[in-house]
């Protein structure tokens, strides 16, 4: 009996304990084992926790780091007022504000700034930008210069010869201008009397590069002005004896004066030949002189040709068996002094 009540008085003593969560020093295996299935609950209680609030923090922080960080651009700079005695005077007008030359070298006695002169015509609405040849280290002035811009004047369109700069050690700088050039002429369209749309670019070997690539890419807004932001997209190309594909096949010195010490270097070849991006070029007149020992026509002229038919864009291609390279105007051709008139009907076959 005295051991039965002894029994009794254990297990009372026990049951109190439970009841007021205080463990025993003697604990049995079941107990254990509670207490290992309560510990990992608690602990993913608090990692869930911990992650919720880490989540909370870092949405507010960013938000107000963002609202806090928020700031304006600077406006775009305003153009100057266009000088109108220059332009009557055909007088050469910086292309660039200011002391801006961007991607310039340092080499201003190599590369003189970029300039342009307009020979407008009265009452004419479509232009030509010509830009001449020369192999990217000059510009082939007058012959491929200011000739064309008379020559389309008398044929009723408006013109301006841009002297893009040369060796500039900085390909850049070429595309640069080629875009400027367009860009000027569209943004000033009606002090020139002209219309914005009916812009078309005309150069001469090197310079009928520096046509296709101004096509074939963007423009960048280096003097963050608001000529700027105009489109650099001519509306017609005049490609003449021009260099279109950057490779072996030609013997003039675009590819060493566009190139440098990147001569070999076969993406940058692509990126800045007729194939890149064809499909950006505009209607185009292209001819050459089956005389040429400069540049192959096969892989420039032709080659131009054929893409642009494949892309179903308006070209005429024409070929004079008297004519050379650098031949400019061919006054003295019997057949290829007509090239610039077959032009003139092809751009006014295009609405100018």
């Amino acid at each position: 009996m005295k051991k039965i009540m002894a029994i009794l008085l254990i297990a009372t003593t026990l049951l109190g304990l439970a009841a007021c969560g205080e463990t025993p020093v003697e604990t049995t295996g079941s107990t254990a084992e509670s207490t290992t299935e309560t510990t990992p609950t608690v602990t993913e209680s608090v990692t869930e926790t911990t992650a919720t609030t880490t989540e909370s923090t870092t949405e507010i922080t960013i938000e107000s780091t963002t609202e806090s960080t928020i700031i304006e651009p600077e406006p775009l700079a305003e153009a100057a007022a266009l000088d109108m005695n220059a332009v009557k005077n055909h007088d050469w007008i910086n292309l660039w504000p200011g002391e801006i030359d961007p991607c310039d070298n340092g080499k201003s006695e190599v590369s003189p700034r970029a300039k342009i002169s307009a020979y407008l015509v009265d009452k004419a609405k479509s232009c030509v930008i010509i830009f001449p040849g020369g192999g990217y280290n000059t510009c082939t002035e007058p012959s491929e210069g200011t000739n064309i811009a008379s020559a389309y004047n008398n044929n009723g369109i408006s013109a301006f010869v841009v002297h893009y700069r040369c060796f500039p050690q900085d390909r850049n700088a070429y595309l640069a201008d080629g875009h400027r050039a367009v860009q000027f002429v569209r943004y000033y369209a009606a002090e020139f009397g002209i219309d914005p749309e009916k812009i078309a670019v005309c150069g001469f070997s090197a310079g009928g590069h520096l046509a296709m690539i101004t096509c074939e890419h963007e423009a960048v807004n280096h003097a963050y002005d608001v000529i700027g932001e105009v489109s650099a997209r001519p509306n017609a190309c005049v490609f003449s004896y021009a260099v279109l594909t950057l490779d072996n096949h030609n013997t003039s010195t675009t590819e060493k004066f566009f190139f440098y010490e990147n001569k070999n270097d076969e993406e940058l070849r692509a990126l800045y030949s007729c194939s890149y991006n064809p499909e950006a070029v505009p209607p185009s007149y292209i001819w050459y002189g089956k005389l040429d020992k400069s540049v192959d026509p096969a892989y420039n002229s032709v080659m131009m040709a054929n893409l642009l038919k494949e892309k179903g864009i308006a070209y005429q291609l024409e070929s004079f068996e008297d004519c050379g390279h650098g031949a400019g105007l061919a006054s003295s051709c019997k057949k290829a002094k007509y090239w610039l008139g077959n032009s003139v009907k092809f751009l006014r076959g295009q609405g100018f």
